[in-house]
């Protein structure tokens, strides 16, 4: 629909590459009466911490 691909551009305008990886979510709030739009937006992440020693 019009408005789902309104949506997606807006959210990926603000947010490029949400739904890679681990992905991302949100909500898009329209006030239509308002004139006003609230993207709210959490990305996902895999946090990884490595060391390696050798020879000690």
């Amino acid at each position: 629909t019009e408005v789902g691909d309104f949506a997606w551009s807006l959210a990926y305008h603000h947010h490029p590459g949400f739904e890679n990886n681990e992905g991302g979510y949100g909500t898009l709030t329209w006030d239509i009466a308002l004139d006003s739009i609230i993207l709210d937006h959490a990305d996902r992440y895999v946090e990884c911490s490595h060391s390696y020693d050798e020879g000690l």
